[in-house]
């Protein structure tokens, strides 16, 4: 349930954020110790496809950089992070 939730505001950053602010960092949450931030100048937007990446910061330092991609497919999001082997995977609530 926490990673859908984790997934959910990552989805809904990517959709609304300004596309003409200045990069920076949005914190979005917590998974366990790791504190997450968008890293906003990751962004990219194509038809129906959003791209970007998330950074885990644990104590003051970056421990991880994940990328992520979305992407609407049918009625389906599906989406894929870089940690993931194999097929995207359809989102789905908790």
């Amino acid at each position: 349930m926490r990673n859908f939730a984790l997934l959910s505001v990552v989805a809904l950053v990517l959709l609304v954020s300004p596309r003409s602010a200045g990069a920076a960092d949005v914190y979005v949450g917590n998974d366990g110790a790791d504190e997450l931030y968008l890293i906003e100048e990751t962004i990219e937007e194509k038809p129906d496809t959003y791209l970007a990446s998330v950074k885990c910061v644990r104590g003051g330092e970056v421990t991880a950089v994940v990328d992520w991609w979305f992407r609407y497919s049918g009625d389906t999001w599906i989406y894929k992070t870089s940690r993931m082997q194999g097929r995207p995977e359809p989102l789905r609530p908790g």
